[in-house]
């Protein structure tokens, strides 16, 4: 009998010690589907649908008794999904069900080019989802495969740097929650786009390190992949990085030139398949670029190209210093949607110790990529030098967009600081928090005294400004409560 037990306990911890490498993979799935908890068990759809009701016709013209004012839209940013997006998903799928290709879509004016239109996405595999299921499943599958597919791929991406499971699920969360992948969740187009980069570069990864050809066929696909997702800017700085990863990774090997003459071949090679792949799709695309008058069209001027302004940065430590668009008291210059790049306050904490503490040499690559962005997103002489030199497409599109960049790179370098501290337990993170805490307390103290000197003035734009500060001092609460909860948790975790 005590032989029989001891044997049933070496298979027992045989079987735990093996499902335990799952772990990750079972939480990623459980916390996807937390997020997706109003779908799941509400039956929601991820669409901003009262925005249909709320603000186009006809249906802002019906008497609804519940609300007698109309229907209360809580985002008025987002309202591409369901104008553009779902109808576009929708119609994709009619095509691909009838065997046909999505080539014309004859809703639109007279006609409109389809296919062409990049947007629309209409060769993107994950589109499949409209073969099988009715288009609001769909759209909710592919909106819930954004965020699954994401953590996945990061903690993938996050292994291959050779970081721990807690690191890489650390990072992972930061990627597919960061302010760029939730703000155009649904949009279906620059976050599918996006959610293919840590995938590319663990392929990339494995090309170089195995030197095993075989890796040029995903690598390939998963371009086609980006090309096809239905945006442009996302998969020209994943294209970028790609090349930029490949380069730098080559010369910081200690390898013979022929080795590296070879790997960078197999990189560009692996390129150049996956945009005769993507030929299908950007052939047109092009065309239709060309000939549109997208390539005069001097709108984005009138929103200071995108450039993110200076005072801006205090977002990436509190979302919401100006306010938020769904409670109405946004009160800061241009859109939120198109500036929101808070990857959490626990993701800063990290990454300020990662810059402080000595560099592994790929996390050095991502320290480069993020300043670089950084300088493209801010108003510095190379972000307008785009919009000087008039380069196509880029001179005509929103600079905020690099957020994805910034995002992604604050993900990855918060995870190798998160995985540095974890092995040394040292007392140095809990600096970063308190000089964040500092700088939280000078600030409010700052805003606390303005609206004291403001309240002997009686003007109604003065007046304004108080409320507007009083909006900041209230949101900078959340991230100094996390802050205090962290600094506790480190020091409770220290003495016990």
């Amino acid at each position: 009998m005590i032989l029989v037990m001891k044997d049933f306990m070496k298979r027992f911890l045989k079987l735990s010690v093996e499902y335990s490498k799952f772990w990750p993979i079972l939480f990623i799935l459980l916390l996807s589907s937390l997020f997706f908890y109003p779908v799941i068990i509400q039956n929601k759809i991820p669409l901003p649908t009262d925005a249909l009701v709320g603000a186009h016709v006809p249906w802002i013209e019906v008497d609804w008794k519940e609300y007698p004012a109309g229907v209360p839209i809580k985002n008025q940013e987002i309202t591409d999904a369901i104008s553009q997006f779902y109808p576009w998903k929708s119609l994709i799928g009619k095509f691909w069900r009838a065997g046909k290709a999505p080539l014309w879509n004859q809703y639109m004016f007279s006609g409109h080019p389809f296919l062409a239109n990049l947007h629309s996405g209409g060769l993107y595999p994950l589109n499949f989802f409209y073969i099988f299921f009715s288009d609001a499943n769909s759209w909710t599958l592919l909106v819930f495969m954004q965020v699954f597919l994401a953590l996945i791929f990061m903690f993938l991406l996050l292994k291959e740097l050779n970081l721990d499971n807690k690191a890489s699920l650390f990072g992972a969360i930061i990627f597919s929650f960061s302010g760029y992948m939730i703000a155009w969740l649904e949009f279906t187009n620059g976050g599918q786009a996006g959610l293919w980069l840590p995938l590319l570069l663990f392929f990339e990864l494995k090309l170089i390190r195995n030197k095993q050809n075989y890796w040029i066929i995903p690598i390939s696909g998963i371009f086609f992949f980006i090309y096809t997702a239905g945006d442009f800017q996302v998969p020209f700085y994943e294209t970028i990085i790609y090349l930029l990863f490949a380069g730098y990774y080559l010369i910081s090997q200690k390898k013979n030139g022929k080795y590296r003459l070879k790997s960078f071949f197999s990189i560009i090679l692996a390129f150049i398949v996956g945009i005769f792949l993507s030929l299908p799709q950007l052939l047109p695309t092009i065309e239709l670029f060309l000939n549109s008058v997208r390539v005069s069209d001097p709108y984005i001027k009138e929103y200071y190209y995108g450039i993110m302004n200076w005072e801006k940065i205090v977002n990436f430590i509190w979302p919401d210093f100006f306010g938020n668009i769904v409670t109405r008291n946004y009160w800061a210059k241009y859109g939120y949607h198109e500036y929101l790049a808070f990857t959490g306050i626990i993701s800063i904490v990290f990454l300020v110790y990662g810059f402080l503490t000595r560099k592994k040499y790929l996390e050095k690559f991502f320290w480069l990529i993020l300043f670089l962005s950084l300088l493209f997103l801010f108003p510095t002489p190379l972000a307008f030098l785009v919009y000087k030199l008039k380069i196509p497409a880029l001179g005509t599109s929103s600079a905020s967009r690099i957020i994805y960049l910034v995002d992604f790179c604050i993900a990855v370098l918060s995870a190798y600081g998160f995985y540095k501290w974890n092995k040394k337990m040292d007392l140095k993170v809990s600096k970063v928090i308190l000089y964040l805490l500092v700088i939280t307390i000078g600030v409010v103290v700052g805003l606390v005294i303005n609206v004291l000197i403001l309240n002997k003035y009686n003007n109604t734009d003065i007046l304004r400004l108080i409320t507007n500060l009083k909006v900041s001092i209230k949101n900078i609460i959340p991230s100094t409560f996390f802050l205090v909860i962290i600094l506790s948790g480190i020091y409770f975790y220290k003495i016990f």
